[in-house]
C-alpha cells in the first residue's frame, strides 16, 4: 500500500489532466505528420503502411506538397497517430470537440519507444487499423510539462504532458459500450463477452482475493459508477470488471 497523500495527488492529476482516457472506437496508425500553426491533424498527417515501402514513400511525398503548398519551413515527421472517433466514445461527453481527436507521437521520442511501442505488443495488437479500444494516458517519460489554464481560477498552471497509449482492445461494439457504462442494451451484451476471460483474473490477483473483490465491485456498479472508473480504481483492464459485473 502506498502513502496515502502520493496516491490522493496522482488520483488528483489523472482525473485534472485526462488518465481516465476514452472507451470508443478508434485507430492505430502511423503517417508522416507536417507540423504547420494552424493546420489540422486531419489534414496534415498522412497515413502509411509500415509494413509497406512504397505507402510511406507516397505519404513522404504527399506530407512535402502540403508543407510547400501552405509556406511551412518544417520537415516531414514519421509518426505513431492514436485517433478516437468522436461519434463512438462511450464513457464521456465529448460534444464540445470539433472533429475526431488525434494524438500524434513523433517515432524518435522516448513517448514512442518507451511508451506506446511496448503497449501496442503488450496488448497484442498486430495491425493497423480500427479497434474498440480502451485508450489510456500516461506522463511522459522525459518528464516534459505543459502550460494550460486553471478553468477554476482562470490562472496559468504547469502539468504534466502526457502520452496516450492503447490500454485495452475490446471484442465489439457492445463489450466497448459496456465497459464505458453507456450499453443501450445490457441484456444484448450478455452474449456478446469474450469467453477467453472466464477464470481469468489479473496480474498481482489470485483467483481468491479476486473472487472477494467480486461483491464490492459490483456494488460499484449499482451506485452508478462505471466499469472504466471502477477499472481505474482497482488498478485493472477494464475487462476484468466487465467480466466481474456480469459473474
Amino acid at each position: 500500500m502506498g502513502n496515502l497523500f502520493d496516491d490522493l495527488d496522482r488520483i488528483e492529476r489523472e482525473e485534472s489532466q485526462g488518465g481516465g482516457g476514452y472507451i470508443c472506437k478508434g485507430r492505430i496508425c502511423f503517417g508522416m505528420k507536417a507540423f504547420i500553426a494552424g493546420a489540422s491533424n486531419e489534414n496534415s498527417f498522412f497515413e502509411f503502411n509500415p509494413v509497406d515501402d512504397n505507402s510511406r514513400q507516397q505519404a513522404l511525398e504527399k506530407c512535402k506538397k502540403f508543407i510547400m503548398d501552405n509556406g511551412g519551413t518544417t520537415r516531414p515527421t514519421a509518426c505513431a497517430c492514436i485517433i478516437a472517433y468522436k461519434d463512438a466514445v462511450y464513457n464521456k461527453d465529448v460534444s464540445t470537440w470539433k472533429d475526431n481527436r488525434y494524438w500524434t507521437i513523433p517515432m524518435w521520442t522516448p513517448a514512442y519507444r518507451e511508451i506506446m511501442k511496448p503497449k501496442m505488443k503488450e496488448t497484442g495488437i498486430e495491425a493497423t487499423g480500427d479497434y474498440f479500444c480502451h485508450i489510456s494516458f500516461v506522463p511522459d517519460p522525459t518528464g516534459k510539462k505543459q502550460t494550460i489554464k486553471d478553468q477554476n481560477t482562470g490562472e496559468q498552471k504547469e502539468i504534466d504532458s502526457f502520452v496516450p497509449y492503447i490500454r485495452t482492445i475490446f471484442a465489439n461494439e457492445a463489450e466497448a459500450r459496456e465497459a464505458g457504462g453507456n450499453s443501450k442494451s445490457p441484456d444484448a451484451v450478455q452474449g456478446n463477452l469474450r469467453d477467453d476471460i472466464s477464470g481469468d483474473v489479473p496480474a498481482g490477483w489470485t483467483v481468491q482475493t479476486w473472487q472477494q473483490a467480486i461483491s464490492d465491485i459490483k456494488q460499484a456498479k449499482e451506485s452508478g459508477q462505471s466499469p472504466a472508473a471502477i477499472a481505474e480504481d482497482y488498478g485493472v483492464e477494464v475487462r476484468f470488471i466487465v467480466s466481474a459485473i456480469k459473474s
